[in-house]
């Protein structure tokens, strides 16, 4: 079912010079859709939240079972403010392992693509 289960991770971009550019895609695992991102030039903790309120908009709107988003142990991930907003909004929050990328395979495929 869409918006069902879904993945998120942070990779990063360099870019001229010194220059990093930062991605944070919130992918849905029922069509490889990606519903929301933000790309920053810092990993703050906005480059998450700003996706995932876009995301619970659009579950509010269209989702039908209890959504689940998966994503790895980063501090991003961890923070009181995403934990908050997931209960909040009833979306169910899954982790990797510690230091398992191959834990969040499809995130991880479509970074490859991507880059």
């Amino acid at each position: 079912m869409p918006l069902q289960k879904l993945v998120t991770d942070i990779t990063e971009f360099k870019c001229l010079g010194e220059e990093k550019l930062y991605l944070n895609p919130t992918l849905d695992l029922y069509n490889g859709e990606i519903i929301a991102f933000e790309t920053k030039k810092r990993p703050t903790l906005e480059l998450v939240m700003e996706p995932l309120r876009e995301t619970i908009e659009i579950i509010k709107n269209c989702a039908t079972y209890r959504t689940t988003i998966h994503s790895d142990q980063a501090s991003h991930y961890q923070h009181k403010e995403w934990v908050k907003t997931l209960n909040k909004n009833k979306v169910f929050q899954s982790m990797s392992r510690k230091a398992t990328c191959a834990d969040n395979p499809s995130i991880e495929n479509f970074f490859g693509i991507l880059k």
